[in-house]
């Protein structure tokens, strides 16, 4: 069997009512076209380099998406199911600011205040406070703002409150 690199295609000459530089444009675009079939990858721009894809399986990721086992590729099969991606939990004992990344919060011993960011820009965005401690906990907006038209909302032993911005102020869900 004959290496595929020692073929090379026959090009004909160009008729005479075609100049030299056309013949030469035709000769370098057929060059072209051999090194990209005789060489897959670098030559044919086919390279693709793909960064941070998760490693060992598919759990977790949407249909579609792609993962890899021992640097071979795969796309996330359509009958996967995806594993919901776990909520960020923080256990508090003194005054504390949400922040953006916060969701679940636990109120876990003491009197003390949470203080909630801006509710502006941040449409949709959740919080869950749970007091699991014997004390009081007050929930504080920032500034003028409110939650369900309230200034401040306490939580006493075991109460839950999920919040949720509307852009202006907070509301409870």
């Amino acid at each position: 069997m004959a290496d595929r690199r020692s073929i090379q295609p026959i090009i004909p000459s160009a008729p005479r009512e075609y100049s030299s530089d056309h013949q030469n444009a035709v000769q370098r675009s057929l060059d072209v076209l051999y090194g990209m079939l005789q060489n897959p990858g670098e030559l044919r721009g086919t390279n693709l380099i793909l960064t941070n894809l998760q490693s060992g399986s598919d759990t977790g990721l949407e249909v579609g998406a792609l993962f890899q086992i021992d640097s071979i590729v795969y796309i996330t099969p359509h009958d996967a199911t995806p594993t919901p991606p776990k909520k960020p939990y923080l256990a508090k004992t003194a005054n504390y600011t949400l922040l953006a990344a916060d969701y679940l919060v636990e109120c876990t011993a003491n009197t003390f205040i949470i203080t909630l960011p801006t509710a502006v820009g941040i449409v949709g965005k959740e919080y869950v406070i749970k007091n699991s401690g014997t004390g009081t906990i007050t929930v504080d907006p920032n500034g003028s703002q409110t939650i369900d038209g309230a200034v401040i909302q306490n939580l006493i032993q075991y109460d839950v409150m999920k919040i949720m911005s509307n852009g202006t102020n907070w509301m409870i869900v």
